[in-house]
Protein backbone atom coordinates (compact mmCIF):
# COMPACT_ATOMS: atom_id res chain seq x y z
CA UNK A 1 0.00 0.00 0.00
CA UNK A 2 1.11 3.42 -1.07
CA UNK A 3 2.32 5.82 1.59
CA UNK A 4 -0.16 8.52 2.44
CA UNK A 5 1.85 11.90 1.75
CA UNK A 6 0.70 15.10 3.57
CA UNK A 7 0.61 17.91 1.08
CA UNK A 8 2.67 20.53 1.07
CA UNK A 9 1.01 23.96 2.46
CA UNK A 10 3.00 27.60 1.80
CA UNK A 11 0.96 28.54 4.96
CA UNK A 12 3.08 26.75 6.73
CA UNK A 13 5.96 29.03 5.84
CA UNK A 14 4.35 32.20 5.53
CA UNK A 15 1.96 32.27 8.65
CA UNK A 16 3.94 34.22 11.62
CA UNK A 17 2.45 34.11 14.97
CA UNK A 18 2.03 37.50 17.11
CA UNK A 19 6.05 37.49 18.00
CA UNK A 20 6.29 37.64 14.43
CA UNK A 21 8.22 33.99 14.67
CA UNK A 22 7.09 31.65 12.36
CA UNK A 23 3.64 30.18 13.38
CA UNK A 24 4.77 26.37 13.21
CA UNK A 25 7.71 25.06 14.78
CA UNK A 26 7.50 21.46 12.10
CA UNK A 27 9.69 19.58 10.66
CA UNK A 28 9.38 17.74 7.10
CA UNK A 29 11.30 14.65 5.33
CA UNK A 30 12.75 16.38 2.34
CA UNK A 31 14.18 14.19 -0.72
CA UNK A 32 18.33 15.47 -2.15
CA UNK A 33 20.26 14.83 -5.49
CA UNK A 34 22.36 12.58 -4.82
CA UNK A 35 25.59 13.87 -5.81
CA UNK A 36 29.43 12.51 -7.01
CA UNK A 37 31.72 13.26 -3.27
CA UNK A 38 34.30 14.59 -5.70
CA UNK A 39 32.86 16.59 -8.96
CA UNK A 40 29.85 17.42 -7.08
CA UNK A 41 27.46 16.36 -9.98
CA UNK A 42 24.06 14.59 -9.71
CA UNK A 43 24.29 10.87 -10.19
CA UNK A 44 22.28 9.43 -12.79
CA UNK A 45 20.69 5.94 -12.90
CA UNK A 46 21.32 3.87 -16.24
CA UNK A 47 17.98 5.56 -17.75
CA UNK A 48 19.31 9.18 -17.22
CA UNK A 49 17.09 9.65 -14.12
CA UNK A 50 18.56 11.07 -11.43
CA UNK A 51 18.81 9.66 -7.81
CA UNK A 52 18.14 10.80 -5.06
CA UNK A 53 19.03 10.97 -0.89
CA UNK A 54 16.27 11.00 1.79
CA UNK A 55 16.96 13.25 4.44
CA UNK A 56 15.00 14.87 7.39
CA UNK A 57 13.17 15.96 9.28
CA UNK A 58 14.63 19.79 8.40
CA UNK A 59 12.97 22.57 9.87
CA UNK A 60 10.08 23.52 7.70
CA UNK A 61 10.66 27.20 8.22
CA UNK A 62 13.50 26.87 5.92
CA UNK A 63 11.41 25.66 2.99
CA UNK A 64 13.00 27.98 0.75
CA UNK A 65 16.35 27.96 1.47
CA UNK A 66 16.39 23.62 1.08
CA UNK A 67 14.50 24.00 -2.56
CA UNK A 68 17.08 26.48 -3.62
CA UNK A 69 19.49 23.69 -3.29
CA UNK A 70 17.27 21.11 -5.15
CA UNK A 71 15.72 19.43 -2.49
CA UNK A 72 11.67 18.80 -2.75
CA UNK A 73 9.39 18.30 -0.09
CA UNK A 74 7.82 14.66 0.85
CA UNK A 75 6.08 14.50 3.87
CA UNK A 76 6.06 16.19 7.43
CA UNK A 77 8.51 14.29 9.75
CA UNK A 78 6.26 13.14 12.83
CA UNK A 79 3.47 12.93 15.10
CA UNK A 80 3.67 16.23 16.47
CA UNK A 81 4.03 18.00 13.23
CA UNK A 82 0.98 16.82 11.82
CA UNK A 83 -0.68 17.74 14.86
CA UNK A 84 0.32 20.80 14.72
CA UNK A 85 -1.25 21.24 11.06
CA UNK A 86 -4.39 20.03 12.09
CA UNK A 87 -4.56 21.80 15.72
CA UNK A 88 -7.95 23.76 15.36
CA UNK A 89 -6.52 26.46 17.29
CA UNK A 90 -4.48 27.78 13.93
CA UNK A 91 -7.61 27.79 11.68
CA UNK A 92 -7.92 31.25 12.63
CA UNK A 93 -4.40 32.13 11.49
CA UNK A 94 -5.22 30.31 7.89
CA UNK A 95 -3.61 27.06 8.54
CA UNK A 96 -6.24 24.03 7.86
CA UNK A 97 -5.79 20.22 7.43
CA UNK A 98 -5.05 19.56 4.21
CA UNK A 99 -8.24 18.94 1.71
CA UNK A 100 -8.82 16.14 -1.09
CA UNK A 101 -8.72 18.12 -4.27
CA UNK A 102 -11.24 16.08 -6.05
CA UNK A 103 -13.80 16.30 -3.10
CA UNK A 104 -12.82 19.88 -1.59
CA UNK A 105 -13.32 17.78 1.78
CA UNK A 106 -11.06 18.12 4.57
CA UNK A 107 -8.59 14.53 4.93
CA UNK A 108 -9.05 12.93 8.55
CA UNK A 109 -6.05 12.74 10.56
CA UNK A 110 -6.05 9.44 10.71
CA UNK A 111 -5.30 8.83 7.02
CA UNK A 112 -1.77 10.33 7.85
CA UNK A 113 -0.96 7.99 10.58
CA UNK A 114 1.38 5.62 8.32
CA UNK A 115 3.88 4.51 10.68
CA UNK A 116 1.89 2.03 13.31
CA UNK A 117 4.85 2.19 15.40
CA UNK A 118 5.58 5.63 15.84
CA UNK A 119 1.78 6.71 14.50
CA UNK A 120 3.34 9.24 12.20
CA UNK A 121 3.17 10.53 8.95
CA UNK A 122 6.70 8.83 8.05
CA UNK A 123 7.38 5.41 7.08
CA UNK A 124 10.92 5.19 5.42
CA UNK A 125 10.27 1.62 4.31
CA UNK A 126 7.26 2.31 2.27
CA UNK A 127 8.45 5.18 0.71
CA UNK A 128 11.75 3.29 -0.45
CA UNK A 129 9.07 0.90 -1.97
CA UNK A 130 7.00 3.56 -3.77
CA UNK A 131 10.19 5.08 -4.89
CA UNK A 132 10.93 1.99 -6.79
CA UNK A 133 8.07 1.66 -7.96
CA UNK A 134 7.42 4.96 -9.18
CA UNK A 135 10.76 4.97 -11.09
CA UNK A 136 9.83 1.20 -12.80
CA UNK A 137 6.46 3.48 -14.14
CA UNK A 138 9.40 6.40 -15.36
CA UNK A 139 11.58 3.76 -16.86
CA UNK A 140 8.72 2.60 -18.72
CA UNK A 141 6.82 5.42 -20.05
CA UNK A 142 10.59 6.14 -21.27
CA UNK A 143 10.91 3.04 -23.43
CA UNK A 144 6.99 3.68 -24.55
CA UNK A 145 7.80 7.20 -25.54
CA UNK A 146 11.38 6.04 -26.94
CA UNK A 147 9.45 3.57 -29.41
CA UNK A 148 6.35 5.94 -30.29
CA UNK A 149 8.40 9.24 -30.99
CA UNK A 150 11.64 7.98 -31.25
CA UNK A 151 15.49 9.19 -29.31
CA UNK A 152 15.08 13.36 -29.69
CA UNK A 153 11.34 12.87 -28.80
CA UNK A 154 11.76 11.23 -25.93
CA UNK A 155 13.98 13.25 -24.31
CA UNK A 156 13.18 16.39 -25.03
CA UNK A 157 9.96 15.95 -23.20
CA UNK A 158 12.13 15.02 -20.01
CA UNK A 159 14.33 17.75 -20.34
CA UNK A 160 10.76 20.30 -19.75
CA UNK A 161 11.42 19.13 -15.78
CA UNK A 162 14.91 18.33 -15.71
CA UNK A 163 17.19 20.26 -18.34
CA UNK A 164 20.15 18.10 -17.69
CA UNK A 165 18.40 14.84 -18.74
CA UNK A 166 20.33 12.99 -21.65
CA UNK A 167 19.34 9.38 -22.49
CA UNK A 168 22.80 7.07 -22.41
CA UNK A 169 23.57 5.72 -25.50
CA UNK A 170 23.92 2.55 -23.46
CA UNK A 171 19.87 2.25 -22.10
CA UNK A 172 19.69 3.09 -26.29
CA UNK A 173 21.54 -0.01 -27.03
CA UNK A 174 19.30 -1.82 -24.41
CA UNK A 175 16.26 -1.17 -26.40
CA UNK A 176 17.71 -1.68 -29.63
CA UNK A 177 18.33 -5.41 -28.45
CA UNK A 178 14.75 -5.93 -26.47
CA UNK A 179 13.15 -4.85 -29.91
CA UNK A 180 11.49 -7.63 -31.37
CA UNK A 181 12.94 -8.64 -34.94
CA UNK A 182 10.51 -9.46 -37.82
CA UNK A 183 10.35 -13.34 -38.64
CA UNK A 184 11.90 -14.54 -41.40
CA UNK A 185 9.81 -14.96 -44.05
CA UNK A 186 9.52 -18.88 -45.12
CA UNK A 187 9.99 -20.23 -48.56
CA UNK A 188 11.91 -21.86 -51.26
CA UNK A 189 15.26 -19.98 -51.65
CA UNK A 190 15.67 -18.94 -54.73
CA UNK A 191 17.45 -21.74 -57.29
CA UNK A 192 16.24 -24.03 -55.44
CA UNK A 193 15.85 -27.86 -56.76
CA UNK A 194 12.14 -28.43 -56.99
CA UNK A 195 10.36 -31.57 -57.01
CA UNK A 196 7.09 -32.05 -58.75
CA UNK A 197 4.31 -34.53 -57.74
CA UNK A 198 5.21 -36.65 -60.36
CA UNK A 199 8.27 -37.04 -59.40
CA UNK A 200 7.26 -37.96 -56.11
CA UNK A 201 4.75 -40.48 -57.52
CA UNK A 202 7.35 -41.81 -59.88
CA UNK A 203 10.36 -42.36 -56.99
CA UNK A 204 7.54 -44.11 -54.85
CA UNK A 205 6.93 -46.45 -57.33
CA UNK A 206 10.36 -47.32 -58.37
CA UNK A 207 10.97 -48.09 -54.71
Amino acid sequence: MSLRLVPFDPAWVSTVGDSGAPLLDIKAIYQRPHKDPVTFTVIRDHAGFPEWDTVGGLPLQHHNKWVARGFRYVTLAGRADLVAVFNPANREKGIAPPRDPSTGMEIPFAEFVQNPRTDGPWDGQRHMQDAADQRTQEIAALTADIQEYGRTRAEALRQASDPMYRLPESFMAEQVEDTPQPPRKRGRPRNAPTTSVTELARDEATV
